[in-house]
């Protein structure tokens, strides 16, 4: 699949890299549109230091469900979605007070925040 991936600050590349699987209870989404915001520009130029290359920016997409692995049938292959760029537990004492941006064991793709930064969505299957 192509994807748009940062090999070092100002160096912004179109790789052919493999497709992902989905593990228990996740689905993979064949990318659409993908908006770049300033997080991603800061990544981009520089501005942003806590960057690992390679880095996939892009935490804004919309698409089609193209693989599932989702036991609780909710999502389906073709299904259309808008994905949320980050995620929470739920869990951890501060998930459960309704603290989520505290959350333990947060995760953002492609963008800013917790440490736990997963690759971002500027890429299509």
């Amino acid at each position: 699949m192509l994807a748009a991936v940062l090999k070092n600050f100002n160096k912004l590349e179109l790789l052919d890299i493999p497709a992902p699987e989905p593990e228990d209870g996740e689905a993979v989404v064949r990318v659409k549109a993908c908006g770049f915001c300033a997080t991603d520009y800061k990544a981009i130029t520089g501005i942003r230091k806590n960057v690992t290359f390679p880095f996939i920016p892009g935490h804004e997409p919309s698409g089609i469900i193209a693989k599932v692995k989702d036991k609780s049938g909710t999502f389906k292959e073709g299904d259309e979605v808008i994905l949320q760029p980050s995620g929470y537990c739920g869990l951890c004492a501060n998930c459960r007070l309704g603290l989520w941006h505290y959350c333990e064991h947060a995760y953002a793709t492609g963008g800013d925040g917790p440490a736990d930064v997963r690759p971002g969505s500027s890429r299509n299957m």
